[in-house]
């Protein structure tokens, strides 16, 4: 029988990096939601548009930042939550699917945003950048 890998039983390196990393996505799309409602707020620009064709506001509220009607930030927390609870339950096959899904949607992402739509979004790429470490670490 082939032994599965795990996080908890042995608190290596790798085991601190992935629910470091899970965090961090998680507060990037806690910031994404954030930004996505707040721009409506009269005055209000975020700190991540930088120019017109650096700009997180448009890349969120362009038709590729919902999926079924739904803020991509919501699914960002939804899936970095998800990481954590495989995480914390030991189910490393679970962490690499997820860690595997994360990336793969990354490239799709990144695909519509910069080469659809001409834009570099940061907190996009800080996602991105999130999602390919999490399946290094693996």
């Amino acid at each position: 029988m082939i032994q599965e890998k795990t996080y908890n039983g042995e608190r290596g390196l790798e085991a601190m990096i992935i629910p470091i990393l899970a965090l961090i996505g998680l507060v990037l799309s806690a910031y994404t939601v954030k930004v996505k409602y707040s721009l409506n707020t009269p005055g209000y620009k975020p700190y991540c548009d930088l120019s017109k064709n650096v700009s997180c506001s448009k890349a969120f509220s362009s038709k590729y930042g919902t999926v079924l009607r739904l803020h991509n930030g919501f699914a960002g927390i939804a899936f970095y939550l998800l990481v954590l609870v495989a995480w914390y339950f030991d189910q490393h096959t679970a962490v690499l699917t997820l860690a595997v899904l994360g990336v793969l949607a990354s490239l799709v992402l990144a695909y519509l945003s910069y080469v659809k739509m001409k834009n570099f979004c940061v907190v996009c790429t800080a996602v991105y950048v999130v999602n390919m470490l999490l399946l290094l670490v693996l």
